[in-house]
């Protein structure tokens, strides 16, 4: 299985006998849009329902805490955003379903427990496709195109992200997401010494250079150097984007990460899954290849193949797994 920035992609697109019901013109798109699903399915049954019927309603790709599944052709259209045959959301952009966001035993978004988890993750993974899947399709990433359904139309969708308030987080984390693998696109991460370019709200950090009264960067002060916070604000395309709750404003330079980590080896593959024998990760320019000394941030650990006599592997900036043990 194939991946997009270290999720796992595949494809089960629409027959082209069922074009002329869900993406009957081709596109060039511009921009995405952004929908969930409100019911509980995962994404292989939604992309499964939505080919197989001939109902005018459809999407590019579905994403769940496991994968994402794509069904329609990115140089096809959708019929996902209610605006019109002719419509921007509808003609020019590429839309995206996130499932795992509605109680089938409570009739509402209200969710909790294990789908909760579910959705949190799904969620996760739809920051790091969607990101990714506008770098490929040469869609660059800001407020502009990055849409929610509502956005187009009016509907009241993605409907839990509204709900409780957090569609410009997710908004502003894939134009983030979208900057770190653009500019990181070579094959490294952060080469400041410091922290990850991919430093995310709610994440604490360390104060390691000076901090400042706004995002563009007047009014540098060192005095709460050594202190931690936690990001709580992002302003993206500024200078100091970070914003630490009490403190004031950063750059990635100014912060250090308590998962940051170090590249020990000449040259690190980052790999689709726990496994030396697995997919290395595909960028827009080729692999995901690290060099020594480049910093990168531990987004998760898992057990996998042994290598060197541990079996811990290491989710690196979201995009795949490295061995533990290349880490320092």
């Amino acid at each position: 299985m194939s991946s997009k920035n270290g999720v796992p992609f595949r494809q089960n697109l629409v027959g082209s006998w069922n074009y002329g019901a869900k993406c009957p013109y081709s596109m060039d798109a511009d921009s995405v849009t952004i929908h969930e699903t409100d019911n509980n399915a995962p994404a292989d049954n939604e992309i499964r329902y939505m080919i197989g019927n001939t109902a005018q309603v459809s999407y590019h790709v579905a994403i769940d805490e496991k994968e994402a599944v794509q069904g329609i052709p990115f140089d096809r259209n959708s019929w996902n955003a209610g605006d019109g045959g002719s419509g921007h959301g509808n003609r020019k952009s590429i839309s995206f379903e996130i499932c795992r966001n509605y109680d089938p035993t409570r009739g509402t978004t209200n969710i909790s427990g294990t789908q909760l988890e579910q959705y949190k993750k799904a969620k996760a993974n739809a920051i790091k496709v969607i990101a990714q899947v506008m770098l490929e399709q040469g869609i660059p990433a800001n407020v502009n195109t990055v849409k929610s359904h509502y956005d187009r139309s009016g509907k009241n969708c993605p409907s839990k992200m509204r709900n409780d308030g957090d569609w410009t987080d997710f908004r502003d984390a894939v134009i983030a997401e979208y900057n770190r693998l653009k500019n990181g696109s070579s094959g490294g991460g952060s080469t400041d010494g410091s922290a990850s370019a991919a430093i995310k709200v709610g994440e604490n950090v360390k104060v390691v250079g000076n901090l400042f009264a706004d995002a563009d960067g007047k009014g540098a002060s060192s005095k709460s150097r050594g202190k931690s916070a936690k990001i709580d604000k992002l302003a993206t395309g500024k200078k100091k984007p970070y914003h630490l709750t009490g403190l004031g404003w950063a750059a990635a330079s100014d912060l250090s990460s308590p998962n940051a980590k170090t590249v020990t080896i000449d040259s690190l593959n980052v790999y689709t899954s726990q496994s030396l024998s697995s997919a290395i990760v595909k960028t827009a320019n080729g692999y995901r290849i690290l060099k020594k000394g480049t910093k990168v941030k531990v987004t998760g650990t898992l057990k996998g193949q042994s290598v060197h006599g541990s079996t811990s592997w290491s989710e690196v900036d979201g995009w795949g797994w490295v061995p533990s043990v290349y880490l320092m």
